[in-house]
C-alpha cells in the first residue's frame, strides 16, 4: 500500500496570501465576452447553473449508500456532472457547448451500457477524466504543444481499454492524469502566478507518492489527494475570506479518512471530498458571475 505519507495533505492554507483574486477565470476575452457578461440572459443563465448544482448536492445528500464502490460512483458520477456546470460557466459565447453537451452525451451513452459496480466506477472516471480535458481545452485551445498532451493522454487511456487493463490500472492512470489537467489549468488561472508556490508543494508531495505507488490502488489515491490539493489551492485563491469554509472540507477529508484504513473507504472518501472541493469552486464562480 501506498506509503502513509500520501495521507499527508500539504495543510498550508494558512500560508496562502491575502490578496484577492489574480486570476482570469474567463477564457473568452474581449468585447464579445463583456457583452454577454452584460446581457441580461446571463443572470438566468447563471441561476440555471446553479440550479444544476443544488439538484447534484440534494442527491449527494440523500443517498444512503453505505457500499465502497457505490460511493466511489457516485461521488464520481457527481464530479462529472459539476465539472461539466463549471465548463458551461466558463462558455460565456456558446463556443464549446456542442463539446461539452457530446462529452455529457456519451457519459450517459456509456452509462448504459456499462454494468456492475467496477463498470460504474470506471465510467464515473471516465467522465471526470473528460470534463477535465474539456476545461483544459478551453484554457489552452490556441497551444499545439498544449494539445498533443491531451492527444497523448487519450491515446494511453485508449490503450489500457483495448488491452483490458484490470480496473485498479486504469483508474489509477485516470487519477494522475486529473491531477496534470487540474494543475495546467489553474496555473493558467492564477496569471500573476501568486500561488505557484503552493502548486510546486504539491508537485513534490505528488513526486514522492508517484515513486511509492505499487498498485493501481495507490496511484489512485495520490493522483485524487494531489488533485484535491490543487484545487483546494484554487477555492483559497477564488475568495480568501471564506478560507474555513475550504479548510472544513480538508478537515473532512483527514478525520474520515483517518478513521478506518481500508483502501476502497480511501478511494471512495478522496472522491466524496474531490466532489465537495469542486462543487464548492463552481459555485464561487457561478455566484460570482465570472
Amino acid at each position: 500500500m501506498l506509503l502513509r505519507t500520501t495521507l499527508l495533505l500539504c495543510l498550508f492554507a494558512t500560508l496562502l496570501p491575502s490578496c484577492g483574486r489574480t486570476q482570469n477565470a474567463d477564457p473568452n476575452s474581449g468585447a464579445a465576452a463583456q457583452t454577454a457578461r452584460d446581457t441580461s440572459g446571463t443572470a438566468a443563465r447563471l441561476q440555471n447553473l446553479q440550479k444544476v448544482l443544488n439538484t447534484v448536492r440534494e442527491s449527494m445528500n440523500s443517498t444512503k449508500d453505505t457500499v465502497e464502490a457505490d460511493r466511489l460512483a457516485n461521488a464520481a458520477y457527481a464530479t462529472t456532472k459539476v465539472l461539466a456546470t463549471l465548463a458551461r460557466a466558463w462558455d460565456l459565447d456558446g463556443s464549446w457547448k456542442q463539446i461539452i453537451d457530446g462529452k455529457e452525451q456519451e457519459f450517459i451513452r456509456e452509462d448504459a451500457t456499462r454494468a456492475g459496480r467496477s463498470g460504474k466506477i470506471v465510467n464515473g472516471m471516465l467522465g471526470v477524466h473528460d470534463m477535465f480535458q474539456t476545461m483544459y481545452g478551453m484554457r489552452y485551445a490556441n497551444r499545439a504543444d498544449r494539445m498533443l498532451t491531451l492527444d497523448t493522454m487519450s491515446s494511453t487511456i485508449q490503450r489500457l481499454m483495448k488491452e483490458r487493463a484490470d480496473g485498479a490500472t486504469l483508474l489509477g492512470q485516470l487519477a494522475d492524469d486529473c491531477f496534470h489537467l487540474s494543475k495546467a489549468v489553474f496555473l493558467d488561472l492564477d496569471k500573476d502566478s501568486v500561488f505557484a508556490g503552493h502548486i510546486d508543494q504539491v508537485d513534490q508531495v505528488y513526486a514522492e507518492g508517484r515513486g511509492a505507488a505499487e498498485t493501481g490502488e495507490d496511484l489512485f489515491l495520490n493522483g485524487m489527494y494531489r488533485t484535491f490539493e490543487v484545487c483546494q489551492v484554487w477555492a483559497f485563491s477564488l475568495d480568501v475570506t471564506k478560507r474555513n469554509q475550504v479548510k472544513q472540507i480538508y478537515s473532512s477529508m483527514i478525520s474520515r479518512t483517518s478513521a478506518r484504513e481500508g483502501i476502497g473507504h480511501q478511494m471512495a472518501t478522496a472522491m466524496e471530498h474531490f466532489y465537495r472541493i469542486v462543487d464548492y469552486i463552481a459555485a464561487t464562480i457561478i455566484a460570482s458571475g465570472r
